[in-house]
């Protein structure tokens, strides 16, 4: 559904109504995934074609770190790499209509760090076992 991104006045309008420049509820797009592996931290990259506040959050069972993306929409070219290092599974789902989220399927005793760079176009997963800590670059 489209969003107002501007409201204007329109001297044709009866008064006290304003008309909506709309734009595309679609802020985001997720132009790139990858995972790569460095002494011993695996680090999972997403890059967006625009600044996006993610909210992230763990769930158990198996151990997972999700990443919802709000007014994102996936790349049409968008490859989802193989699992590797310390990442188990990596996957895209929507949860709602105006959320992409990545899920991060992690072994158990596996901690991760979130950052974001690029005025939060890029977001970083780190994830290393215990007994290395994750650290984001």
């Amino acid at each position: 559904m489209p969003s107002c991104t501007q409201v204007v006045q329109d001297a044709g309008a009866p008064p006290g109504v304003a008309l909506c420049a709309v734009g595309s509820a679609w802020d985001g797009q997720l132009q790139r995934l990858s995972i790569a592996e460095t002494a011993g931290v695996t680090t999972v990259q997403l890059t967006l074609s625009a600044r996006v506040s993610a909210r992230h959050f763990e769930l158990d069972n198996p151990s997972r770190l999700v990443l919802d993306l709000p007014a994102t929409t996936r790349s049409n070219t968008l490859q989802v790499p193989s699992a590797q290092g310390a990442i188990n599974a990596l996957r895209l789902g929507r949860p709602s209509r105006d959320v992409l989220r990545v899920v991060i399927e992690l072994p158990p005793g596996v901690q991760s760090v979130v950052s974001s760079e690029a005025d939060q176009r890029i977001w970083v997963i780190a994830a290393s076992s215990t007994d290395r800590p994750a650290t984001a670059a």
